[in-house]
């Protein structure tokens, strides 16, 4: 194995950063940070308590009650923000190393993560600027208007599995809406968060908007769950944590944002492309260590081809290159710290058990140090086994063979998770069916002829389902209790088939072939202009994430451009219009 890397200029001390200035805990308590490639520390953080969240929470609600930013325009904070954007986007590479080294993720996954999270700060300094109100009228009697407001000081509570991307997806919607937060990253990986308080002073974000306090969960973490001047809580992590900030957030009635955990399923029917479905499926599980929520940890295959799937999938993991790191060549790093690494160990050994094991199974070889679990292939998994019921959040993966639709949809719901899901079909009537029916707790996407990665659909985040038609922008946002009405709009049949929310849209269908137009529908307004041609397999990002949408064989040449609200983003989809020509016309 190559020599392990460590980057330059390593912090060995990271301190609190409050009201503009880098501390330590008050009690100048600290806790040990380790590299996974040798479970050695490398550095110490200062371990926040109450009077450190006390302290933070003090100075985000003074930048919030006396402070300019609340108070600028849109347009002003949106220039912040994309001072913020540039900054990330200006350390991509130093990002990637202090990301790869903190966490045990390959480099080459780790890279772009910059770029990801730069775009989400771009996508919301937009959406900010294009933010409106409502108005309702009572015939006769009156009219309601909704005014939003910024709510004040934001908890935000992120995950160790790509911190610092997924701090940016909080941390974006909460200060382009002018709140002050308070951040509390994982205790496994506060390498990464430490970068943001230098990106945000040199943009220009006022003292005291940005805080941070590093610590354990169940010291700062609940100490700002539980503070009566911290109104909103965003919380990414595992279900039993995300439980007891329910329990925990109900004394003050807070608003809650969450996405916990998952165990959602790949089906594969028997009419998939097979080695397309086999190229996702690996990606969807073993990327990222498998340390990933919306991984496709259980999947479900036709009996028809059962045998098939899995000789193909064993040979094709156990290929995988496990590795440092820092090595290009490494397709699987090493687990985050020692104790997700055991708990990982632990539900290997439990599947010996319950499956059979096709792949993996322990320690690769040549890899006596560090945190390393080979990509685990288990089959003949039954319903009620712990590795098809439990989240490992690890390169595990258990294959169980089904007959028909209804045992697919039953096995695909046989969880208490409701993250994600991925159903591999070239039936275009297939997936909507599934999602139809009474009960389905998972978000499907139908991949006719893909080999890229899966999209998940998310109908839900985690135990809570998300609310549809609005952005993530409006969590931290005051607005009345009613909601208003919306007129009704019937989405175009293709619409549905893709498995998407309706959100109020009104689409134009094209007069001619041989020019194809966008079809643009913002909040029931629609027009049509004239554009060049389009490729059809473009990426469309939606939150700051990047999904593949197929277009399977007999699809149209006509990209649509759907919009929700007129904020959102525009994303492409490729069309699926087909028949002759029709004169153009509301649907």
């Amino acid at each position: 194995m190559a020599e392990h890397y460590i980057p330059d200029d390593l912090p060995t001390r990271i301190q609190h950063y409050i009201n503009g200035e880098f501390v330590d805990s008050v009690s100048g308590r600290t806790f040990d940070v380790l590299d996974p490639v040798s479970n050695e520390t490398y550095a110490t953080a200062a371990a926040g308590q109450k009077e450190d969240i006390d302290l933070a929470v003090a100075a985000a609600r003074t930048a919030f009650t006396e402070g300019p930013w609340p108070r600028m325009k849109p347009r002003e904070r949106a220039r912040v923000l994309n001072r913020i954007a540039d900054a990330v986007e200006a350390q991509e590479t130093r990002l990637a190393q202090l990301e790869t080294f903190d966490t045990g993720l390959p480099i080459t996954q780790a890279k772009g993560q910059a770029l990801r999270a730069a775009e989400n700060f771009r996508f919301f300094a937009d959406l900010i600027v294009a933010q409106f109100d409502d108005a309702m009228k009572v015939p006769g009697s009156q009219i309601n208007y909704v005014n939003r407001k910024p709510i004040g000081v934001a908890g935000l509570i992120t995950p160790w599995n790509t911190p610092f991307m997924l701090e940016s997806w909080k941390l974006a919607p909460a200060l382009a809406t002018g709140n002050c937060v308070v951040l509390k990253p994982a205790e496994f990986t506060p390498l990464s968060a430490s970068l943001w308080a230098k990106i945000f002073k040199d943009a220009g974000l006022p003292d005291g908007v940005f805080n941070l306090v590093n610590g354990l969960g169940e010291e700062a973490g609940d100490a700002l769950v539980k503070h009566p001047d911290v109104p909103l809580i965003s919380f990414t992590g595992e279900t039993t944590t995300g439980k007891t900030i329910f329990r925990n957030a109900a004394e003050n009635l807070k608003g809650l944002s969450m996405e916990l955990g998952g165990k959602s399923p790949a089906v594969i029917f028997d009419d998939a492309d097979l080695d397309a479905a086999i190229d996702s499926t690996l990606f969807g599980v073993f990327s990222l260590n498998g340390e990933r929520c919306t991984a496709g940890s259980r999947i479900l295959v036709q009996r028809g081809i059962y045998e098939q799937f899995c000789e193909k999938y064993a040979a094709r993991a156990k290929n995988i290159v496990v590795g440092d790191p820092h090595d290009p060549k490494t397709e699987v790093g090493a687990l985050v710290h020692p104790e997700h690494y055991e708990k990982v160990a632990r539900y290997v050994e439990i599947g010996k058990s319950e499956g059979r094991l096709l792949a993996g199974g322990g320690r690769p070889e040549g890899l006596d140090t560090g945190n390393y679990i080979a990509p685990t292939v288990f089959a003949d998994v039954k319903p009620d086994a712990r590795i098809f019921q439990e989240e490992i959040f690890g390169p595990v993966v258990a294959i169980t063979p089904f007959d028909d639709d209804a045992e697919a949809l039953a096995l695909a719901n046989n969880t208490r998770y409701g993250l994600a899901g991925y159903v591999w079909t070239n039936d275009l009537a297939r997936a909507p069916q599934l999602l139809a029916e009474p009960g389905s707790r998972h978000g499907v996407a139908q991949q006719p002829q893909h080999s890229g990665p899966a999209h998940a659909v998310r109908r839900g985040q985690g135990l809570r389902p998300r609310p549809r038609g609005r952005l993530p922008v409006h969590r931290f946002l005051h607005r009345p209790a009613g909601r208003p009405h919306h007129a009704r709009q019937r989405p175009h049949p293709e619409v549905r088939r893709l498995g998407l929310a309706p959100v109020a849209l009104s689409l134009v269908v094209p007069k001619r072939p041989r020019r194809p137009p966008q079809l643009i529908a913002q909040r029931g307004v629609a027009r049509q202009r004239r554009t060049k041609p389009q490729p059809l397999n473009e990426e469309r990002e939606s939150h700051g994430q990047r999904h593949h949408h197929p277009h399977g064989p007999g699809a149209g040449h006509c990209p649509l451009r759907l919009h929700g609200p007129r904020s959102h983003r525009p994303g492409q989809i490729p069309g699926l219009l087909r028949g002759p020509a029709r004169p153009a016309r509301h649907l």
